[in-house]
């Protein structure tokens, strides 16, 4: 499979079965949970991750899930890949969360810069954004 196809194929996995966030803490990151593990498995191999978490729900009628995250500028290039082959729900969610990690990494830059230069800068705000 080419790359191209390889973004397409995700793009379309993704647009219905993934979380798009920004979360305190973890920054920004794509998660994907899904019953099927050989697919699980071609996402995390795509994204050059070596394992995926097996989930076993409390309630017993449910299945096990599997679940595969990747954070930080690596997510931040697999949504601008697949941002244009996106709709338009989960294209808006998208630029929403890269927008807040934009904001939020110039936010811990100035800090960083003014602790840097000996002078206090305000905390930002908690920001926690999901779309599932």
């Amino acid at each position: 499979m080419t790359h191209e196809q390889e973004i397409l194929w995700l793009a379309g996995l993704l647009e219905g079965e993934a979380t798009f966030a920004y979360r305190k803490g973890h920054g920004i990151y794509i998660s994907l949970a899904m019953t099927d593990e050989d697919i699980v498995k071609r996402v995390a191999n795509i994204w050059g991750i070596k394992s995926i978490r097996k989930v076993t729900p409390k309630h017993t009628n449910w299945s096990d899930f599997y679940v595969v995250r990747i954070f930080g500028d690596k997510a931040v290039s697999i949504m601008k890949q697949i941002l244009p082959f996106m709709g338009m729900r989960r294209s808006a969610k998208i630029e929403e969360v890269l927008n807040l990690w934009v904001t939020r990494r110039t936010a811990s830059e100035a800090a960083i810069r003014a602790r840097a230069r000996g002078k206090r800068c305000p905390k930002t705000a908690n920001l926690f954004v999901v779309a599932s």
